[in-house]
């Protein structure tokens, strides 16, 4: 189980803080890494526990989109809509961008989807590009959405 929560969080963490990040820039919030990190470890943690869970196989999809909303909705002034809105986009943005690096990871080895899913360490290992791409993509959009003042509930920066 350890084994398992510690390859988890190779990929989660990352993949977590840019889709925290994403949603932030989106929403026009600006980009403060010290919380979105320690936000994106807590997300991750519970993400883990309810795919641990013997519930049915996507459902950590709904639970991310959840937490991730009551997060925006609870650390920031994002409005609830606005939350559900970018925080829908980030997870999109997130899977397509997950779909065309195991495409292209596929077409470029010889494994198969299964082979490449037997292999928790591999396929943890391919999740990291795909947390620097949304990451890259929230600098980005903080970039073109100009980040409002006063977003962030919490003090501090």
């Amino acid at each position: 189980m350890l084994k398992d929560l510690l390859i988890f969080l190779l990929q989660g963490v990352p993949e977590t803080i840019g889709t925290l990040s994403l949603s932030l820039a989106l929403a026009g919030a600006p980009l403060r890494w010290k919380q979105i990190t320690i936000l994106g470890i807590f997300l991750a943690i519970i993400i883990f526990i309810v795919r641990s869970l013997p519930l049915a196989t996507g459902l950590h999809t709904v639970a991310v989109l959840l937490v991730t909303v009551f997060i925006l909705n609870k650390f920031t002034r994002v409005p609830l809509t606005k939350s559900f809105m970018v925080v829908l986009i980030s997870i999109f943005s997130l899977a397509i961008v997950e779909y065309v690096i195991h495409w292209l990871f596929l077409q470029l080895s010889s494994y198969d989807l299964n082979l490449l899913m037997s292999q928790k360490i591999l396929w943890a290992v391919l999740g990291l590009p795909q947390a620097i791409i949304i990451i890259a993509l929230a600098v980005l959009a903080s970039r073109l959405i100009k980040p409002k003042p006063g977003m962030w509930k919490v003090c501090g920066r």
